[in-house]
């Protein structure tokens, strides 16, 4: 393009430079859709790894399940001991009566938890031998 200058003369026009700035294109056509991600996979399937903070978090709740196991393990061996006091094959309960007083009598005492509104089955056999006032006494109520 030329133009005249004010005094007739010709002048040169513009002519960019060698400098230039030059920006990249636009970088279309790229994206994939999930369709062809998954034959392109032929079906396999990624690994999936567990972050830091899960893994962290799994061996918190195994510790915590552990403890609770624990737990319940001991109350259940408490409560088994606990029944197997009171039955029938448990160790005995070895109980003496004794008076404290001299106008309370020990031989009343024993004579009605022998009797039957005690509740139990009395053992002659099962008491101390070489006294003569022992007995065996098995009741659920004591």
């Amino acid at each position: 393009m030329v133009k005249m200058a004010a005094n007739g003369e010709k002048q040169q026009g513009h002519r960019a430079g060698i400098y230039k700035q030059k920006n990249k294109g636009h970088k279309h056509g790229k994206h994939r859709t999930k369709g062809e991600i998954e034959r392109e996979n032929k079906g396999r399937v990624s690994v999936t790894a567990l972050t830091k903070k899960q893994r962290k978090e799994h061996k918190k709740m195994d510790r915590r399940h552990k403890a609770n196991q624990l737990r319940r393990n001991k109350k259940d061996m408490v409560l088994t001991e606990k029944r197997r006091l009171g039955s029938r094959d448990g160790p005995p309960h070895l109980v003496a009566v004794v008076s404290l007083h001299a106008g309370v009598d020990a031989g009343a005492v024993t004579k009605l938890l022998r009797g039957e509104g005690a509740g139990g089955v009395v053992h002659q056999e099962r008491g101390i031998s070489g006294i003569s006032d022992s007995f065996g006494l098995i009741s659920a109520s004591f």
